[in-house]
């Protein structure tokens, strides 16, 4: 299940949201597994230039918040200990995302950007993580 939302400020700034839930289960045996995500942004059509585009995202990408699965096969304590006992993810990963795509042509563009991910993997405990990014599209 997921839901959208997007509101055109004014013809320059329009911001948005999605967000989704996912209750899934192995054929064949007890439990499930609740899975969340979300992200929230903001895009600035036209920055500096017709035809360009600004954007800041922030959102947390899948996350198990719970696992009942018979022991053995729930994901988030199986990775952190190899016992696969119920439970979530013990922490909660948050990407900051900006972008800005330069509109080179009518067929040609080019993003740069920067995404910067805090507790990969939901892992409380790890290094965040920064990656820079540059991204050609070409459309006919």
């Amino acid at each position: 299940m997921g839901a959208t939302i997007t509101w055109q400020i004014s013809p320059r700034i329009s911001a948005g949201a999605w967000g989704g839930y996912t209750k899934s289960y192995i054929p064949g045996q007890a439990g499930n597994v609740e899975t969340t995500n979300y992200m929230v942004f903001l895009n600035f059509p036209d920055l500096f230039a017709k035809g360009n585009l600004g954007g800041i995202y922030v959102g947390q990408p899948p996350k198990i918040t719970s696992s009942n699965l018979p022991v053995g096969n729930n994901v988030p304590d199986f990775i952190n200990t190899g016992l696969g006992r119920a439970g979530g993810q013990p922490g909660t990963t948050t990407q900051i995302e900006a972008f800005y795509r330069f509109q080179l042509t009518d067929n040609i563009s080019l993003t740069p950007g920067i995404i910067h991910i805090l507790e990969p993997g939901h892992t409380p405990d790890s290094d965040s993580v920064t990656i820079g990014i540059l991204r050609s599209t070409f459309s006919f």
